[in-house]
Parts: C-alpha cells; sequence; structure tokens
C-alpha cells in the first residue's frame, strides 16, 4: 500500500518552494549484486524552486528485500541514474516511513534526511538526520 499523500517537513525545504511533483509510485530498484526485486519502496519526486530535487522513499511492508535503510548508497546512485534529474550535488534524499510501512505494526510518520559524507576508501557513506515532521509544505498526491 502507497502512502494517498506525502507533506515534506519544511525544515527540509529551507525557503524553497515546490514547484513539482509526481504522485508517488512503486519503484523497483537495480542494485549491484543483488536480484532486481531486491528492493520495492514508494518513491516520490519533488523539484524545488532552489534548483534541488527530493527523491522521497518510502518504506513499504511488501518490500521483498533489502529496506531502505540499508539500501544507501546504491540506493542513491540508482535514482541519479534510473529517475534522474539530478546529480550528488542538487539531489536530496529522504527516507520516509509511515503507517503502513510494516506490517502488523503502527508507526508515526517519520521522514530522515539522508546525507552522505566522503571517506578514505572513496566510497560515500550515509548519515540520517531526523527531520521535524510538525509543520510541512509540499504535497504529493495519488492520481
Amino acid at each position: 500500500m502507497l502512502p494517498q499523500s506525502i507533506m515534506l517537513p519544511s525544515e527540509l525545504l529551507n525557503g524553497a518552494q515546490v514547484i513539482s511533483s509526481r504522485p508517488t509510485m512503486r519503484y523497483i530498484a537495480s542494485l549491484p549484486g543483488m536480484p532486481t526485486s531486491s528492493l520495492v519502496m514508494g518513491l516520490t519526486v519533488f523539484d524545488l524552486s532552489n534548483g534541488r530535487r527530493v527523491f522521497c522513499c518510502t518504506e513499504l511492508a511488501d518490500n521483498p528485500g533489502r529496506s531502505v535503510t540499508n539500501a544507501w548508497p546504491e540506493l542513491a546512485q540508482d535514482l541519479l541514474n534510473e529517475v534522474g534529474g539530478a546529480d550528488w550535488d542538487s539531489a536530496v534524499f529522504v527516507e520516509h516511513y509511515f503507517p503502513g510501512s510494516y506490517k502488523g505494526e503502527k508507526i508515526e510518520e517519520v521522514f530522515d534526511l539522508v546525507e552522505f559524507d566522503s571517506s578514505r576508501d572513496g566510497f560515500p557513506h550515509p548519515r540520517w538526520r531526523r527531520l521535524q515532521s510538525g509543520t510541512t509544505r509540499g504535497v504529493a498526491r495519488d492520481g
């Protein structure tokens, strides 16, 4: 089940406006070394007035494989390659959990900003920051 609408936390927008958004869709990520169905998630794309593109990745209860949390940074590279419209400098990656993210478990809606640190091994390492979802702007609705 996909969320019916997603409202981004204002903290994420940092003064920018949502100028366009795509309705949430089921997205199958192609991750290296994993079968095609290694990750099925909800994906909502928001374009912002500051030139940034937000990839909002929603964990789904019927995901048969790796969780969104455990798919970074390969998931980021897949989104940049397959969905496009951004590069590492203009892309914003967000993990999203909603009451339908887990079977038999009700949770509050949560947004985590995923940022990447460079390291000595040359690979980006993810770090997460919880976003305050009290005030929201920018909506993508299904259909």
